[in-house]
């Protein structure tokens, strides 16, 4: 069955992402059947689904999608695909910042989208707005559904700071040899700044997405390339290319989209970041 509505979301948004299902279901009048909430009871994948095949087909098939941006989700491998995938295919993608996160935490191609509080009741009544036209429906009066507003008003503000995003402290190293010192000389400077940047990524990985408006390379919350600047593009996948090439960064099977740091490319990440 196709979904109409998909709710992307990190594991440690479960409540505003179950407030928010209540809050479409009540004011749409939409069935459970119509929302994918992977985390969820009640709108999760269907049992025994190949997970990556069936969300990478319901991201783009969905008419209408939310993305919720939060602290967490920042770090969330599965919602950053989501989001890129989402915006990749040019289609309808509404992040809605979680209460107590500031539109500053948009960065790449997300902060080119105009995002909405789910901390703010009238920006609530937009959303709820905005997606009924997507799908074709219309609200009910808004009193019918004030009491499903008010349980995402009461979803706690996420914390500004968490133990993951403390600096990475990097120990003191054993001077290199020489098998090491032509390694790190023959990696490009940009493909440098790509890797530190996986590095440092909570999933160790780097998103690529190809659109009609360009390519985007990103990692650890940074856009790398100017999209749709032909030489921008063409210096950042060669960067990407090097990695690979050095065995730094590896696809792991899916769509291709998504690449991971290798052991040996933490290990010479680590060194690069004290190497002049």
């Amino acid at each position: 069955m196709a979904i109409r509505l998909f709710i992307s979301h990190s594991s440690a948004d479960v409540p505003l992402a179950s407030a928010l299902i209540d809050l479409f279901r009540g004011a749409l009048n939409l069935p459970a059947t119509d929302i994918r909430c992977t985390s969820v009871d009640g709108y999760r994948l269907p049992a025994g689904a190949r997970t990556d095949e069936q969300l990478r087909l319901e991201v783009h098939e969905a008419e209408a999608f939310v993305g919720i941006v939060s602290f967490a989700s920042l770090r969330s491998m599965y919602v950053l695909f989501e989001l890129g995938a989402r915006w990749g295919a040019s289609r309808h993608l509404v992040p809605v910042l979680a209460p107590g996160v500031g539109f500053d935490v948009l960065e790449g191609p997300i902060a080119g989208i105009n995002a909405l509080r789910a901390d703010v009741q009238a920006q609530l009544h937009q959303i709820v707005t905005d997606v009924g036209v997507i799908l074709n429906l219309t609200p009910g009066p808004p009193a019918s559904y004030q009491s499903q507003i008010d349980r995402v008003l009461q979803v706690p503000a996420a914390q500004t700071v968490e133990a993951s995003t403390a600096p990475v402290t990097v120990p003191l190293r054993r001077p290199l040899n020489i098998e090491e010192r032509d390694l790190i000389a023959s990696v490009q400077s940009e493909a440098r700044e790509l890797l530190i940047a996986a590095a440092d990524d909570s999933n160790g990985a780097v998103f690529t997405a190809e659109s009609m408006q360009g390519v985007s390379i990103s990692a650890n919350g940074r856009e790398f390339t100017e999209v749709g600047k032909p030489r921008s593009e063409a210096k950042w996948r060669r960067a990407a290319q090097q990695l690979q090439e050095l065995g730094l960064i590896e696809y792991r099977g899916g769509d291709g989209s998504m690449l991971f740091v290798t052991d040996e490319g933490f290990r010479i990440a680590d060194l690069l970041r004290t190497d002049p």
